[in-house]
């Protein structure tokens, strides 16, 4: 998941948006539903352009493995936490 983000995440998007330098975090929560598909994305980020950056990337993500409870496939709710750093 980490290399996704690394790959895919265009960190440049922070420096031209006008963030002051420094350290942000972008928090990500979405639903890996029972058929591995992401769902119901949620983001909270610094500047819209990195929400939408975020969106695109998450949106990305392969799909997934569904979680097992019981030997029945259930949704699973995920956290992602990106943090970067402006210079």
């Amino acid at each position: 998941m980490q290399q996704h983000i690394q790959r895919n995440f265009n960190s440049e998007l922070a420096q031209d948006v006008g963030l002051n330098s420094g350290k942000y975090k972008i928090l990500t929560q979405f639903v890996i539903d029972k058929l591995g598909n992401v769902t119901d994305i949620q983001i909270r980020a610094p500047h819209a352009k990195l929400k939408k950056e975020t969106n695109r990337v998450v949106n990305k993500i392969p799909k997934f493995t569904p979680g097992k409870q019981n030997n029945k496939e259930v949704k699973v709710k995920y956290t992602l936490p990106i943090t970067f750093r402006v210079e």
